[in-house]
């Protein structure tokens, strides 16, 4: 059977080295690579920038990961900024605003991670909430990115129920934002114990979901793998 080819977008750092500190480098932890090839999909490490035609990516691509990101999805992006900063972090961004777009019209499965969650409620019209602690008090979701920081309770209508086959998980929390305001195409598939929303889902015939944790650090567990499998065959059927 042939297997899924799981384009992921790629992080970057401003550097490639000392000797060359103004050149650009795109860059993936391994973790996505790995969950990727243990679930049975191969692997593509996707680049960003404002030239790189999306369609003829997702033609060759059978699902998306956005995966998480060092930066914050900058306030222009929720109404809350003019203007955006010439950074390559904008540049991914609105590559991924376009790609994930692109990628439901095209039918085409997707699963955001941290950051790509966070998109997903953006590109819907939802808002986030810029620092947890600050605004709920909460200090859960901080505990690092292999490490267990807290429980979830998952919907037991929803696709990662279906995934995990449990309605509670314990997950690791690497983020400091959350969505908010999320919009009524999406449906909160998970809840942490602080009321935060750690998955959602689109109501759609198309697998698009996104989830606050990083399952792809946890794979040695079986239910974090379980996410990675559903999701493949998810693609596999597309």
């Amino acid at each position: 059977m042939k297997r899924p080819v799981i384009g992921i977008t790629s992080d970057y750092s401003d550097g490639y080295s000392e000797e060359y500190p103004s050149l650009l480098t795109y860059r993936i932890k391994s973790s996505y690579i790995s969950a990727v090839i243990s679930a049975g999909g191969v692997p593509v490490i996707i680049p960003f920038g404002k030239n790189i035609e999306t369609q003829a990516l997702l033609d060759k691509l059978d699902g998306i990961i956005i995966s998480g990101s060092r930066d914050d999805i900058h306030p222009y992006f929720t109404g809350k900024a003019k203007r955006v900063p010439k950074k390559n972090f904008i540049s991914r961004q609105e590559f991924e605003f376009r790609l994930t777009s692109d990628a439901i019209d095209n039918r085409i499965p997707v699963l955001g991670i941290c950051g790509g969650m966070q998109l997903l409620n953006v590109l819907f019209g939802g808002n986030l909430i810029e620092d947890i602690p600050k605004y709920t008090g909460s200090t859960i979701h901080r505990n690092g990115y292999f490490r267990m920081a807290h429980s979830i309770r998952i919907a037991r209508r929803s696709h990662l129920f279906r995934a995990v086959r449990s309605d509670t998980l314990m997950v690791n929390s690497t983020h400091h934002q959350a969505v908010y305001n999320i919009p009524s195409c999406l449906n909160v598939s998970a809840v942490a114990e602080d009321g935060i929303a750690e998955a959602v889902e689109l109501d759609s015939d198309t697998f698009v979901m996104g989830v606050q944790y990083h399952p792809e650090a946890l794979i040695k567990y079986k239910s974090h793998l379980m996410l990675f499998e559903y999701f493949i065959k998810k693609a596999r059927r597309k």
